[in-house]
């Protein structure tokens, strides 16, 4: 995601919504039964839709809008308020996952702040080790299980040679799960997995990706080649090396903090040995249900 740059925000300052309490003046361009909307509010709102790539004269034509969401919004507040909404245990429990969710991405954003430009051999490398992202990439219509990874065991699949009878075990075992089908595209499935889900094209058997806290279980029913132009490859290239530093930045500093915390547990809520370091999320294992 772009941000705002000074030089942008600087052009938000002309902001005026009129009809209000009393008249916005400096760093407030709008007010609410006089409850401010302040330019910092305004420019949060243009980076969340992506305003780092409007030039000036467009930032200046969608600031009216902006702001006038901004109010509706906190009409809409104010009237959840009078209502004593923000009272409520789920708001406050939903609240609290909200702003761990941000200073966590902040804290990763902190993190990868200094990384530098992965080098073209690194590229290269990558491009030539993860075909199936760049020239043999495909989609592939699967039918497609999701359970929880708690509920069940590749063992206890590995009998189950197609996703009728997948579903009929958690059924009679009275297992959470949804089924669909749907297209999956290779480039964003581990290589190990891609490498399985193909290799089980012709038979239509099942593998199943685990990624820590959900089997995702997969029947290939077509494969249909989707090449990514070779002129997107650096770039795609690029952007995967990045999450993967970041994935590991992320787990090898989570472990660190793993390691010197005071963790304590009730005994029905303890970790297993195998959860307890579980892959961040989108970097999962692949997991096969085949013996």
């Amino acid at each position: 995601m772009r941000f705002v740059g000074a030089a942008l925000a600087a052009t938000l300052g002309s902001a005026v919504l009129t009809g209000c309490d009393r008249k916005p003046v400096g760093q407030v361009v709008a007010t609410v039964n006089g409850e401010e909307v302040t330019r910092r509010e305004l420019v949060s709102e243009v980076n969340a839709i992506g305003g780092g790539n409007l030039n000036e004269e467009q930032l200046k034509a969608a600031q009216p809008a902006l702001v006038q969401g901004l109010v509706d919004r906190k009409l809409l507040v104010q009237e959840a308020k009078r209502s004593n909404l923000d009272k409520n245990p789920q708001f406050l429990a939903e609240q609290q996952r909200a702003n761990d969710l941000l200073l966590v991405r902040m804290l990763a954003q902190s993190w990868m702040g200094r990384q530098t430009k992965p080098e073209a051999a690194a590229v290269r490398a990558f491009i030539a080790d993860n075909p199936q992202m760049f020239g043999e990439r495909k989609a592939v219509l699967v039918d497609a299980i999701v359970t929880p990874a708690n509920s069940i065991t590749a063992q206890q699949l590995a009998p189950l040679k197609s996703n009728d009878a997948i579903a009929a075990w958690l059924t009679s075992n009275k297992k959470q799960f949804r089924r669909v089908n749907r297209p999956v595209d290779t480039a964003t499935l581990p290589k190990p997995f891609v490498r399985q889900l193909l290799s089980q094209a012709g038979s239509g058997e099942p593998v199943a990706l685990n990624d820590g806290s959900a089997f995702t279980i997969m029947a290939p029913r077509s494969v249909r080649p989707m090449p990514l132009p070779s002129n997107q490859w650096n770039k795609v290239a690029e952007q995967a090396i990045a999450q993967q530093v970041q994935n590991k930045t992320i787990a090898d500093e989570l472990k660190r903090l793993r390691e010197n915390a005071d963790l304590n547990y009730l005994p029905e809520f303890a970790p297993s040995s195998g959860n307890a370091a579980a892959p961040a999320r989108g970097d999962p294992p692949a997991t096969t249900l085949e013996s």
